[in-house]
């Protein structure tokens, strides 16, 4: 196949075509054409040939440059006056499309916020503070519990040892137990 019916072949929008600044890629010519292909090869067969003017022929027509603050272009009286009305006919139809979605945003927000609530009281109900609490206080009775059982399996099988202060408490005499008895009093009469 030659050259120039191998940069026909080659797809605009196929970004795998293209380098980034629109020149036609080696690799994807090289794959259509039998041989080597280089860059000079390519511009001499086409030298205008671009992703943007995909023809081999034609050169791409210039575009307007695009200056800031560059004059506007002279028009009569009656050309102004009816771009004019155009313009102004199309704002009036923009505007008021803005306002009726502005209408809708209002309503469905207004809506959401409404369902929001909902959202967050229903959530509240299911997971009051009481239920948290009792998740906590079942949580740390888990823990205590998984805790005693390491250590009872890592005690020796003998008998419990005593904490000092079980023992101390064990020998203390107990105070009050016995109420003291006084004399019956005597009545005189």
């Amino acid at each position: 196949m030659e050259l120039k019916d191998a940069l026909g072949k080659l797809d605009a929008g196929n970004d795998e075509h293209w380098t980034t600044d629109g020149a036609p890629r080696i690799d994807a010519v090289a794959a259509f054409v039998d041989g080597n292909v280089t860059r000079s090869m390519i511009v001499e067969v086409a030298p205008q040939f671009t992703r943007s003017n995909p023809t081999l022929d034609v050169a791409p027509e210039p575009s307007p440059p695009n200056v800031v603050g560059a004059p506007p272009q002279p028009m009569t009286w009656d050309e102004g006056l009816a771009r004019y009305n155009e313009l102004s006919n199309q704002m009036q139809v923009l505007q008021a499309e803005r306002g009726e979605i502005d209408t809708k945003i209002t309503k469905l927000s207004r809506e959401l916020a409404r369902l929001q609530r909902f959202s967050v009281a229903d959530e509240y109900n299911h997971k009051s503070d009481q239920k948290t609490r009792m998740e906590f206080i079942q949580s740390q009775q888990r823990q205590r519990a998984d805790r005693a059982a390491a250590a009872a399996q890592a005690a020796p099988v003998c008998a419990p040892v005593q904490a000092p202060i079980d023992r101390a408490m064990m020998r203390k005499k107990a105070r009050g137990a016995v109420r003291p008895t006084y004399p019956a009093a005597q009545t005189g009469g």
